[in-house]
């Protein structure tokens, strides 16, 4: 059976929630207990940043001047300039329930980078109501700001963004508490659209894209919940036209 090869590895010291890879692969970030470490891709240190909160989650955009997000369950989203001899904080905004998934992409198709954030409801909230699939930006004036929310559920386990309909334009991928795999449009007048919902046996807690099967067309493959950690659920996504069994 073939097996990788190690190319390095570093000890941390803690207890890892969250690693990010930026999309050149030149840049790597770790979220552990109370530090952010940011690597080279030959696995040497650039600078290591202390926090004061735990994080959950953590992502790094791939746009040549990197930045990287973090986010909690606190509700804190935090985002750092990672350009810089040691992380430079920019801002942050208070969301309500908890982060539990990020990822800086462009979500809209206008060329610049956004922030999708998967949350949890807060005391208060209504499942199915309240947004818990939100965009945001880093504007000029140095806020963050909402641009979009949609609600999933009672909260979003994990988000991707990627073209997965062959349209040349990213979708944003949403896994719900409610066991669905969502797929929702967001153009450049930043509405969010639901395009398709799935219903799944379990909930989805990670969700990547890939040509599994060689065909030049991308699967979408899902890691499914607790019970059958192994198991992996493969959609296939049908050029610009998506198909599902059982799609809702």
């Amino acid at each position: 059976m073939p097996t990788g090869l190690e190319l390095w590895k570093y000890n941390i010291k803690e207890k890892i929630s969250d690693v990010a890879l930026s999309k050149e692969g030149n840049d790597i970030v770790v979220a552990s207990e109370y530090n952010i470490s940011f690597f080279n891709k030959n696995g040497e240190p650039r600078w290591k940043y202390k926090t004061n909160r735990k994080m959950v989650c953590i992502d790094i955009s791939g746009n040549g001047n990197p930045e990287l997000c973090t986010g909690g369950r606190d509700g804190v989203l935090r985002l750092y300039d990672a350009n810089q001899p040691e992380a430079m904080f920019l801002a942050q905004r208070n969301l309500e329930g908890s982060i539990l998934s990020i990822q800086i992409e462009d979500a809209n198709n206008d060329g610049q980078m956004e922030i999708v954030v998967g949350r949890s409801i807060s005391i208060g909230e209504v499942a199915g109501t309240a947004g818990t699939l939100q965009v945001f930006r880093y504007a000029p004036s140095g806020q963050i700001e909402l641009l979009a929310e949609h609600p999933v559920d009672r909260f979003v386990t994990t988000v991707r963004v990627t073209d997965v309909t062959g349209d040349e334009k990213n979708e944003i991928l949403a896994g719900g508490s409610d066991s669905t795999l969502r797929i929702l449009k967001m153009g450049p007048e930043n509405t969010l659209t639901e395009y398709i919902r799935h219903q799944l046996d379990d909930m989805p807690i990670a969700i990547g894209t890939c040509d599994v099967i060689g065909d030049e067309i991308e699967e979408i493959v899902i890691a499914r919940q607790i019970y059958r950690p192994y198991e992996l659920a493969n959609q296939q996504i049908n050029g610009r036209q998506a198909s599902f069994p059982g799609t809702k």
